[in-house]
């Protein structure tokens, strides 16, 4: 039945999106996958289609693949905490600190709060050779939330770097 639907090119791009969220929300996140795409290539102005996408790629543990849709949909909607935050751990994941960056700082600052994000943030200056930006965001990411231990350690290592730098 599914493979009847998604065939069927006269669907509602809304759903292939229902579709799509029974199935991921069931733990299918391969089978859901179709339905999301589908839908973003019918209608390549919804941003949700290409985020979900993105997201069930990366669940998928496809991070490289799961770039080009959550790009799309960051072009769509650029201020997007949601967006930002997959497509930023989609680069953390694969190590690329430098291009998480830019959309971490637009989460940081869409959500100032999200001391995940600050944190994360704080680990990618760490990672870029910003020891002095790492501290002060840091130090924000671990007076929020006193039970984040990796902030408080991030913060340490960040500290360290920074007198480092220093003394070279």
């Amino acid at each position: 039945m599914r493979g009847e639907l998604l065939a069927n090119e006269e669907l509602d791009p809304d759903v292939l999106m229902a579709l799509g969220a029974m199935l991921g929300g069931a733990g299918l996140d391969q089978e859901s996958l179709e339905p999301f795409q589908i839908a973003a290539r019918r209608q390549p102005d919804l941003f949700q289609a290409h985020y979900d996408a993105g997201l069930a790629l990366l669940r998928l543990g496809r991070a490289q693949d799961a770039e080009a849709p959550l790009r799309k949909s960051i072009e769509l909607l650029p201020q997007s905490v949601t967006a930002n935050s997959a497509l930023a751990l989609s680069y953390v994941l694969r190590g690329q600190y430098q291009a998480a960056l830019a959309p971490l700082e637009t989460v940081h600052r869409e959500e100032p709060e999200n001391t995940r994000a600050a944190t994360l943030l704080g680990t990618a200056y760490l990672r870029t050779g910003a020891p002095a930006k790492a501290v002060l965001t840091l130090k924000k990411a671990a007076v929020a939330s006193t039970k984040d231990a990796d902030a408080r350690f991030l913060l340490i290592e960040a500290l360290n770097a920074t007198r480092i730098k220093k003394a070279l």
